[in-house]
């Protein structure tokens, strides 16, 4: 739709010699940002009462793309998963689009205007000219579209150049309806079947779909026929209704409905730490509709027109837009920089949830996963004293990190660790999802792998494994991950579809595991595997500041069955060799009914799943066991 309007008006422009990059500007600045920086403003104040420092600090920074007219590339750093429970609580994810559109328009009018300089402005070579560019493009970044879809979705999904072609699209309607006339009947069926396939793009489409990929086709699609159906036949049946009426208000206020809805839903979810339907209607539905209508009223129009009753506001130039820019500019950076937390809930989950653990200095991971740090460099510990034990995993394997630390100094002994965060640690295997293949984790754990041979050499005499490995089942979690051969060669990445499946990463899991429980065995070495740990239903430090506690626990049976297959696996494989010990912390979480968020005052986890380093130091003698057993000569 901005394609069609927008490339309309700047042909016209263009073909009658009146175009003007300033008026340009202007005009987009004018309809574009006084709703937009009144919804920033409020939101910035919400996020003061409603969001962590921490969550502020990332907002300020998502303030600033936005801003800078970037937010879509920002996200697109940040890899994040656009339909996971993580984007619940973005308040500004949806600006991306508006930053996709006005990254376009930074460009379009000029390879436009560069047409018209070289053809001296002659009417038909221009138009000519025109569409063969729109065609260009249209064509172009469609392939680069569906390309990065199976290559890279998160780029196809955030990039201009993968999404230009859907203003192309607009553009070719508007470039090549002249001298069509009124056909009131093909007008009507052409927006009946525009309207059907958008309808059937809302029920057909869902999180399952490759996205953009070839699904994304059918919406444009129908855009295309609606707005060809109106041209053809622009009398609308029933417009003189109230239900005529009001549909038509719905698509005057629609940009200011887009910068509210997704604004309320993402501060009452962060609140509430959890989407409820009858509450998302109300904030995103309702009460979103009326500050748009409001928003409509007395700020887009009066400011948009000069109508406003303040003079200073009636003349808004171009100038004042890059004084918009600077401003919410600085205003981010006053989130960043200047977190603020007014409400005791606020305190309370900052000071829980502020949990950090280092690594030893030195031991940096390579983006590719190799090479790997010195062993030097990542061990714990004494530099006279001996490497004797080897620490490998993910994340979880990190959480242990104050332990090892405490051992380390207790024993005269060093730890090596070998952690990466997001990787399994079983060489052979390719963790991916929705992104991408996590090929830095293949390289890394057979890197590992590779170096446990040398390691024994040097004495090392035991391994721990350590990893939320139910994550890695695509058990339906947010970003949660499944596990695939080097040789299996998927081309849709979406978690629970083709070979990414819960019943697939199992068996890949199974195999993998016994593979490597057998590689270090045939080192001679002792081996530790953890097994699942227990998780909670929301961030454990802002769900106790905010909600009744036993809102933050999980039933001990449920957690239970969720590990049950995997439990049995571990067991299967451990059977029968006594150089193999299950490690089983779920005493340190939970009683016979619940495992807590917090456990004889202390808080157990520093989200969700993460243990927190009070409850690891709580549980040192556990580990301590452990690392000893393995320490020890067979």
């Amino acid at each position: 739709i901005s394609g069609y309007l927008i490339t309309g008006q700047l042909e016209q422009a263009l073909q009658q010699n009146r175009f003007s990059f300033l008026d340009f500007y202007t005009r987009r600045f004018r309809r574009l940002y006084p709703a937009l920086i009144l919804v920033l403003v409020v939101t910035t104040l919400c996020a003061v009462f409603i969001l962590t420092p921490g969550a502020q600090n990332q907002f300020g920074r998502e303030l600033r793309a936005v801003a800078t007219i970037s937010v879509n590339y920002y996200f697109l750093g940040l890899e994040n998963d656009y339909f996971g429970m993580m984007a619940d609580h973005r308040p500004l994810l949806h600006m991306w689009s508006l930053s996709v559109e006005e990254q376009f328009y930074l460009i379009w009018p000029v390879l436009l205007w560069t047409l018209q300089r070289l053809l001296h402005g002659r009417n038909e070579r221009l138009r000519l000219a025109s569409d063969i560019l729109v065609f260009l493009i249209f064509g172009f970044s469609l392939f680069w579209c569906l390309y990065s879809s199976y290559h890279d979705s998160s780029q196809a999904f955030y990039g201009m150049p993968s999404r230009a072609w859907e203003f192309a699209g607009g553009g070719i309607l508007a470039l090549n309806q002249r001298g069509w006339a009124e056909r009131d009947r093909l007008g009507t069926i052409l927006r009946w079947m525009g309207l059907g396939v958008l309808l059937v793009s809302v029920v057909w489409i869902d999180g399952h779909d490759l996205f953009p990929g070839y699904v994304v086709l059918a919406p444009v699609l129908g855009s295309l026929l609606f707005l060809a159906g109106g041209y053809f036949n622009p009398r609308v049946v029933g417009s003189g209704t109230i239900w005529g009426r009001a549909v038509r208000h719905t698509g005057r206020i629609s940009y200011s409905f887009y910068l509210w809805h997704w604004v309320l839903l993402a501060m009452v979810r962060s609140w509430y730490l959890e989407r409820y339907v009858p509450r998302d209607i109300l904030m995103g539905g309702v009460l979103s509709y009326a500050l748009a209508h409001l928003t409509y009223v007395f700020v887009e129009q009066p400011l948009r027109w000069g109508t406003t009753p303040w003079s200073c506001l009636n003349h808004l130039r171009f100038r004042h837009g890059l004084y918009a820019m600077l401003f919410l500019y600085m205003l981010g950076n006053l989130e960043i920089f200047y977190p603020v937390a007014p409400t005791l809930a606020q305190r309370q989950a900052a000071r829980w949830s502020v949990d950090p653990v280092t690594m030893p200095s030195g031991c940096h991971l390579a983006s590719s996963g190799i090479p790997l740090a010195s062993v030097d460099a990542c061990s714990l510990g004494h530099p006279s004293d001996p490497v004797r034990v080897l620490v490998w995993g993910d994340s979880h394997a990190g959480r242990l990190l104050p332990v090892l630390k405490r051992y380390s100094q207790n024993y005269p002994v060093r730890i090596l660790v070998r952690i990466s965060n997001g990787c399994v640690p079983i060489a052979g295997v390719i963790p991916a999802g929705d992104h991408s293949y996590r090929l830095h984790c293949l390289r890394f754990a057979d890197a590992v792998n590779q170096q446990i041979g040398r390691l024994h050499q040097r004495g090392v005499r035991g391994v721990l494994l350590d990893a939320r490995w139910l994550w890695y089942l695509v058990d339906g979690k947010p970003f949660d991950l499944g596990l695939l051969r080097p040789a299996e060669s998927v081309h849709l990445l979406n978690t629970g579809t083709g070979l990414l499946n819960p019943s697939h990463a199992r068996q890949v899991l199974a195999d993998g595991l016994r593979q490597q429980l057998a590689s270090i065995r045939h080192q001679g070495l002792r081996i530790i595997l953890v097994l699942p740990e227990p998780e909670v239903p929301y961030s454990a430090p802002e769900c106790l500041a905010r909600l009744p506690v036993v809102r933050c626990n999980e039933l001990r049976n449920r957690f239970e069955q969720n590990r049950r297959d995997v439990v049995s696996l571990f067991r299967n494989l451990v059977a029968g060799d006594p150089n193999i010990r299950l490690l089983d912390t779920t005493s340190q979480f939970c009683d016979a009914r619940w495992c807590y968020a917090r456990k004889n005052g202390i808080i157990n986890f520093v989200d969700d799943n993460h243990m927190s380093t009070a409850r690891a130091i709580a549980s040192q003698p556990l580990y301590d066991a452990a690392l000893s057993w393995l320490d020890q000569d067979q």
